[in-house]
């Protein structure tokens, strides 16, 4: 049976490999060892890193919030679970 813990768990392992993808995405972008362009009407070359780059600063941003969000709800749902585990210690 799967908890909800292990489904977060496996969300939150999801979450920062897709950060990691998108980091590797932006890393040459970033440091100007590829541009990205679209072809324009008349055949005409059209720079869009700038606005590549900027794309996926934002979806990390949000793919790291999102992190930090999971991380508090596992955390609360541990720190619920906790006081009930001290309250009824186990008996020898």
């Amino acid at each position: 049976m799967t908890t909800v813990s292990d489904m977060q768990e496996r969300i939150l392992r999801s979450y920062r490999a897709e950060v990691a993808r998108l980091r590797q995405q932006l890393e040459p972008l970033e440091l100007g060892l590829m541009r990205i362009g679209e072809r324009r009407p008349k055949g005409r070359w059209k720079d869009i890193t700038e606005r590549q780059i900027e794309y996926l600063q934002n979806g990390i941003a949000e793919y790291e919030r999102s992190v930090v969000d999971l991380l508090r709800e596992i955390e609360g749902l541990r720190g619920e679970k906790r006081p009930a585990e001290k309250a009824d210690p186990p008996t020898n």
